[in-house]
């Protein structure tokens, strides 16, 4: 069944005055914003606020029209909106991602590119799920990103710091065995043993070689090793 020419008609006709409602809104907002003719004309931000619009809203549509109106209306006006909405877009996620961060501007632009593409990602994500908008969801998206980032660089530095106090311990107590065992050395070059006292001895050393083996397949990586087993064995 075809649709009727009778609803296609309405459907042209509702869609031809919702654009023109929208180039007047759009032709309305850019005259008090950057029209240059209009000497009372007030900033973007300053426009949103005095209506009750996000930026984010308003933006777009002032500098989607400026697009239009300058491109020689080779585009629509829907997809010039588009356009600049996807650059209001990113402007805003550097904004909240600065701002959460404690960053400048232009620092975020330059060197947090990821964070800020993730946060707009993150943002579109929630608004589509929730039924708002990016403008919405930006600042959030923002605090959750860096909050988490920190956290996690947080938890390395912790790590690491107990891995280096862990390694310094290590090192003190290998050292600490390094002396005592020159010292045993210098009494062994000084001393005959008789077979007994030299069974004992030859017994604890290899006890201790065991150890060090042990302490150096820990160290070196392999974990094929039934620990029990072999401190047992000490």
């Amino acid at each position: 069944m075809e649709l009727p020419k009778s609803a296609i008609a309405l459907d042209r006709r509702l869609d031809k005055a919702t654009e023109s409602s929208t180039e007047e809104l759009c032709q309305h907002r850019w005259h008090w914003t950057l029209d240059e003719t209009n000497p009372k004309r007030v900033s973007i931000r300053q426009y949103a606020l005095g209506v009750g619009r996000a930026r984010t809203t308003v933006g777009p549509q002032v500098n989607g029209y400026a697009m239009w109106v300058g491109g020689g209306r080779e585009r629509s006006l829907t997809e010039c909106i588009e356009r600049a909405r996807h650059g209001a877009e990113k402007e805003a996620a550097i904004e909240a991602v600065a701002k959460a961060s404690g960053q400048s501007y232009t620092n975020t632009r330059q060197r947090h590119g990821e964070t800020v593409r993730t946060t707009r990602a993150l943002a579109e994500e929630r608004a589509q799920r929730r039924g708002t908008s990016v403008a919405d969801e930006i600042d959030d998206a923002a605090d959750h990103l860096v909050k988490s980032a920190k956290a996690i660089k947080n938890q390395k530095a912790d790590r690491k710091s107990k891995l280096d106090a862990r390694y310094i311990e290590i090192e003190g107590h290998i050292a600490a065995a390094l002396r005592r065992l020159r010292d045993a050395l210098e009494v062994a070059r000084a001393i005959e043993f008789d077979s007994e006292q030299v069974e004992i001895l030859a017994d604890s050393i290899s006890k201790l070689r065991a150890v060090i083996n042990l302490i150096d397949v820990q160290v070196t990586g392999t974990t094929d090793v039934d620990w029990d087993a072999e401190l047992a064995k000490l």
